[in-house]
Parts: structure tokens; sequence; C-alpha cells
């Protein structure tokens, strides 16, 4: 899965995924991510809408990441057999 994602959208995305795993969802806040990606909080609005969007991209991504990652040890195991 390829997304285009602006340099501005991989900081606030790699600043709320590090923030989600220390803190937790419940814990970060979206002025945390501003702050921590080192943009206004109207920018990431902009972008991403709310937080919880935001928390459901990241973990979309992880997952089918992840499971792409199965599939290929999967196929690899299958043919290796």
């Amino acid at each position: 899965m390829e997304t285009q994602y602006s340099n501005t959208e991989l900081k606030i995305r790699d600043a709320a995924k590090s923030l989600f795993l220390k803190k937790g969802y419940s814990a970060t806040t979206t002025r945390d991510i501003a702050q921590e990606s080192k943009i206004n909080l109207a920018l990431l609005n902009y972008y991403f809408t709310s937080k919880r969007r935001l928390f459901e991209i990241i973990m979309f991504e992880t997952l089918y990441d992840f499971l792409n990652k199965m599939v290929e040890v999967y196929n690899d195991e299958r043919n290796n057999n």
C-alpha cells in the first residue's frame, strides 16, 4: 500500500505514532502531536481532521504492513518446504 504523503504529513504521522506508542491514545493530545512534529495545530487538523482519524490511518497502515510481512513469511516457508 503506497500512499503518497507530503513531508509535513510524514512528520505528523511519525510524531503521532511515536507518542501513541509512548503515552497511549488517550493520553496523547493533538497539541502534543503538533508540538512533537513542530507544526501548528491547525495544520494537523487540516491534514488529518482529528486525532481519531490520524490514529485510524496509522493503525490501518501498521496492520497492512504486518499482514503483508506475514504473507511474505508464509509464502517463503511454503516455497522452502
